[in-house]
């Protein structure tokens, strides 16, 4: 409980403040690969890869009849893998020195 005493000159009449704390906890591991390869007459390619694993106990879980605990697992919002592929052509026309 926090000690209500220091505002009592500004707020006479609060008698309790009572804290509030945070009770979940969340952590995030993550990976990320990239490969990136040009090929001849301008063509180019990107791979990309993100590995990510979101663990939290935010998640309300039934242990029993009647009884709710929040238990250490993965988020709600986890999303282990995403592949993102991206290819690139420089158009075989115009001048090199004026770029976009």
């Amino acid at each position: 409980m926090a000690n209500w005493r220091v505002y009592f000159s500004t707020l006479p009449k609060v008698s309790n403040m009572p804290a509030v704390r945070n009770y979940y906890h969340s952590s995030c591991q993550s990976m990320e690969n990239a490969l990136n390869h040009i090929f001849s007459h301008g063509m180019g390619a990107n791979v990309n890869h993100t590995w990510s694993h979101n663990i939290d106990n935010q998640g309300v879980r039934y242990v029993g009849f009647n009884r709710i605990a929040a238990i250490r697992g993965s988020a709600t919002n986890d999303l282990r893998h995403r592949v993102t592929i991206t290819m690139s052509w420089d158009l075989p026309f115009g001048y090199p020195d004026l770029a976009w």
